[in-house]
């Protein structure tokens, strides 16, 4: 994705409306990594309900309420409008929130 897609100038401008923040929940750190792992794994499940990889979500900055969440889509590798479209929707979202 950020390679074929996140490349893309119109999925660039879009970008600037948002703050963009990478969460990895995929990774085990700290003293004890199972504990860590399975309390990474509950956050994404409860942010996004799902733990496809990766996974977009938009928050609504007043509420801190995930307002739109969606996964990796092969079809965007080839048509960024259509990424463009479920960044459109996650800020209609906030606004209507």
């Amino acid at each position: 994705m950020e390679k074929h897609v996140f490349t893309d100038p119109e999925v660039r401008a879009t970008f600037l409306k948002f703050v963009v923040v990478k969460l990895f929940c995929d990774e085990k750190y700290g003293p004890n990594p199972d504990e860590r792992a399975a309390f990474n794994s509950d956050l994404e499940e409860r942010l996004t309900k799902s733990s496809q990889q990766p996974q977009y979500a938009v928050m609504d900055p007043e509420t801190r309420r995930v307002v739109g969440t969606w996964g990796y889509d092969r079809s965007h590798l080839g048509d960024p409008q259509l990424f463009i479209q479920k960044m459109n929707a996650g800020l209609d979202a906030v606004k209507f929130f």
